[in-house]
């Protein structure tokens, strides 16, 4: 069986730390497809809760803001590239002691494609990059949508900085692996030579399940709402969405999710829930009809909504948010505009058709059973490993 080494910058444990935790935890579960062992940078406290086969190397002191400031200005590295470099050595270090006994090298982060230059040749070929997102894509989004000037430059800066890094590493490695083909083609386009390719994130589907019957009348978005995209989906939707359905629906807003803005937090409304932090979203998503998500920008497959469909609800969004998943409109999902008229003009059709939220909710449950559990994705996974091994 083919034994991978998967290097990352964090740890994957609790795996709702972020997408990238989501990703590794379950890459490293027991399959029939190949071996995974992860080393990562020792970035929180595991209280004796030491998982088999994951190796950490102590953090870095962190460097003050006036040195990362300096080491920015006269650096062509995107901010995330120059964050992980110090970490670069100790990480060379590890996989140069133990690459025989891996047959392949899978660096979860595009900020992690510099490692490539610390690596002799036979090593560096074993080297696969799982980008995850085109970072480039995120930072042009958010740049198109912010309206401050000087906000609106500085996010120009990091989209060139981006580009410029995938550009120069990307045909470097065998493989460049992305959650989704809008991510995986503007690559290409970016950097013709490489080999740029998409799978996926998966979902748990014996977690994330429902009975169908079980559907309260609320509305739901979920996220890490100090991400960007999440920050503002949340903003839009309260400020300029909601508002616009009719209050003999009185449907109850969810806003779910770990570091809430302060101006959330102090929310006082009879009709909203801000959360905060929660172990389980399931009640909420049981308590609701609707899932939206009006995101405006950002890149990459979004779990969130992987996650509501397997939880056989409707969900709302905008193109960004389905992005890398085979939904169709009308089908399995609702598309709609980052409009906030029609987007309330969906929400209010869907919550009154009870017919057209047991047929979408049902196809969506379907949909996400045949292409995207956790065992089809590491499949795939395996698939790719094997691949960039044959030619070798």
């Amino acid at each position: 069986m083919l034994k991978v080494l998967i290097v990352a910058e964090t740890y994957p444990f609790p795996e709702y730390r972020n997408g990238l935790a989501k990703i590794n935890a379950n890459l490293l579960t027991q399959n029939p497809y190949y071996q995974a062992e992860l080393l990562c940078i020792r970035d929180t406290e595991t209280d004796g809760d030491e998982k088999a086969g994951i190796h950490q190397l102590p953090q870095r002191k962190a460097q003050s803001s006036l040195i990362r400031a300096t080491q920015y200005l006269s650096s062509v590295l995107p901010m995330g590239a120059l964050k992980s470099k110090p970490n670069f050595e100790a990480m060379a270090g590890f996989i140069r002691q133990h690459h025989s006994r891996f047959d392949v090298i899978h660096l979860s982060s595009s900020y992690l494609a510099g490692l490539i230059d610390y690596l002799p040749k036979n090593v560096a070929e074993k080297a696969i990059l799982f980008a995850i997102d085109s970072v480039s894509l995120f930072w042009r989004r958010r740049m198109e949508a912010e309206r401050l000037p000087l906000k609106r430059a500085i996010f120009r800066q990091e989209y060139w900085r981006n580009a410029h890094h995938e550009k120069k590493f990307y045909p470097r490695f065998r493989k460049t692996v992305f959650v989704s083909p809008v991510d995986a083609n503007l690559a290409a386009t970016l950097a013709p030579s490489a080999n740029c390719i998409s799978i996926p994130n998966g979902v748990d589907i014996n977690y994330f399940r429902t009975d169908t019957s079980a559907r309260g009348s609320g509305i739901v978005f979920t996220g890490d709402l100090s991400y960007a995209p999440n920050q503002d989906a949340a903003d839009f939707l309260l400020d300029e969405i909601f508002p616009r359905i009719p209050s003999e629906l009185a449907p109850h807003l969810y806003l779910v999710g770990q570091r809430p803005s302060s101006r959330l937090a102090a929310l006082k409304r009879p009709d909203v829930t801000v959360t905060g932090f929660v172990d389980d979203l399931r009640p909420y998503l049981e308590n609701s009809a609707i899932y939206v998500s009006p995101l405006r920008f950002g890149s990459g497959i979004k779990n969130k909504v992987l996650e509501a469909m397997a939880m056989s609800r409707v969900v709302i969004g905008t193109p960004v948010s389905f992005e890398g998943i085979e939904c169709r409109d009308g089908e399995d999902c609702i598309v709609v505009a980052p409009d906030p008229e029609q987007f309330a003009d969906s929400i209010v059709q869907a919550l009154k058709d009870t017919g057209l939220q047991k047929n979408i909710s049902r196809r969506a449950r379907a949909l996400v059973e045949e292409k995207y559990s956790w065992d089809s994705i590491r499949r795939a996974y395996g698939d790719i490993y094997a691949s960039s091994t044959a030619h070798r």
